[in-house]
């Protein structure tokens, strides 16, 4: 970014603040690197320390004082395929998270999507008939540890399982853990589970300052998604995130079926909180197909 755009982007802020604006309203920041350094809002909640995968480092700690069952053996074929410390290497140059709205019907993205560095996508995402609308790749997929994996995915696609157990504590986390379905023949080399403090960081940190005292609320596994691949890309572009229809209902691009909307994740805020990134100019969020 220009030093000039930087003078007028800042001039811009102070006049939306002096106004007494919650959101901006004007984009500060066109990339990540940008954001860090001139969004204070964004430079003040994200945190490069804490790790963000599993190690064998963190088994001991994990394990003690468990009495859940196969777990270890599991965990140690695991983690004998990740980073030692636990980080990425080289930030991708851009990303796709691939939601599952259905307003990625008829919205041609896949192309798009395709052209980026590394595509996320989340649980349950079919490619097969409707790569001209969510693509063809998968770098890595975000799963919860009870989602079966899905066969279309390719030898080179990593498997990042999220324990939303671990909000609560290692055990509830463990107990997930050890009901991973991981296939006839598991190739462990694909799977990485997503430490348990760096889980704790994207609720802490990024979630639950916007939950009330008592509300029983946890992050959704598009929202972890979103904030792993801030620690992990220079540039993020949302396909496939929306807000509930006005009866509350969501549905996926896979299926024609009336979702209720699973209101312990928040969805008002979640739905607020990516506009907010996206007139931030941290993320850029396609509105999809509307009349899907």
């Amino acid at each position: 970014m220009s030093r000039k755009h930087l003078l007028v982007s800042a001039f811009l802020l102070l006049l939306a603040i002096g106004a007494g604006a919650v959101y901006l309203t004007v984009p500060l920041c066109h990339d990540l690197a940008c954001a860090r350094r001139y969004d204070g809002w964004f430079a003040q909640k994200f945190d490069a320390s804490p790790p963000l995968y599993l190690t064998a480092m963190d088994k001991s700690a994990l394990l003690k004082n468990t009495h859940v069952p196969g777990v270890e053996e599991r965990l140690d074929a695991i983690l004998a395929y990740a980073p030692q410390n636990g980080r990425i290497g080289v930030m991708a140059a851009s990303c796709a998270v691939v939601g599952n709205s259905s307003n990625l019907r008829g919205s041609h993205y896949g192309h798009l999507i395709d052209q980026h560095a590394y595509v996320f996508r989340m649980n349950k995402a079919p490619t097969k008939g409707y790569a001209d609308d969510v693509g063809t790749r998968t770098t890595f997929h975000v799963l919860h540890p009870w989602v079966p994996l899905e066969e279309q995915y390719d030898k080179r696609t990593i498997h990042l399982v999220v324990s939303l157990g671990a909000i609560n504590s290692n055990q509830t986390a463990l107990q997930q853990l050890e009901d991973m379905y991981l296939g006839a023949s598991p190739d462990y080399s694909r799977l990485r589970i997503i430490n348990l403090d760096f889980i704790r960081y994207v609720n802490q940190v990024w979630f639950a300052p916007n939950v009330k005292p008592g509300e029983d609320k946890v992050p959704s596994i598009g929202f972890n998604t979103v904030i792993i691949a801030l620690h992990m890309c220079q540039k993020v572009d949302l396909f496939g995130f929306s807000a509930p229809n006005n009866r509350g209902i969501w549905e996926h691009y896979f299926e024609k079926r009336d979702i209720p909307v699973p209101m312990h994740h928040h969805p008002d805020f979640q739905q607020r909180f990516l506009e907010n990134m996206a007139r931030r100019g941290i993320i850029t969020l396609y509105s999809g197909n509307p009349h899907s």
